[in-house]
């Protein structure tokens, strides 16, 4: 789930396609970080409260949970919920950034171009 979030990240955003691959590499390290905070938050906010419905079901129903698992949507749904924070931050800084870099090269062209 970390990876394919991060991976949808980056090719879904349009400035990463102009990017050099160690560019888009680095950010995808940092990425896959922060991802993996976030998945680790999510699993430590339902930790206690996924326990105490442990203890709350009758006990066929609480080993067939012990024994398959209890549902991790909630799991995956803080885990996204947050990431998305961090996508639109990330577009927001990619585009600052384009932008800038775009300026920079027009006040270069301006400099060096003879005038008339």
């Amino acid at each position: 789930m970390m990876w394919t979030t991060v991976d949808d990240t980056l090719s879904e955003n349009p400035i990463t396609k102009n990017m050099d691959e160690s560019e888009v590499e680095m950010l995808r390290s940092n990425l896959l970080l922060r991802a993996g905070d976030l998945m680790s938050d999510a699993w430590l906010s339902t930790a206690k409260p996924a326990m105490a419905q442990l203890r709350e079901m009758p006990a066929e129903e609480r080993r067939n949970a012990m024994a398959n698992g209890l549902p991790l949507s909630e799991v995956e749904q803080k885990y996204l919920s947050q990431f998305q924070l961090i996508r639109q931050t990330l577009d927001i800084s990619l585009s600052v950034h384009a932008n800038a870099s775009v300026d920079e090269d027009q006040v270069s062209q301006s400099a060096s171009s003879p005038s008339a």
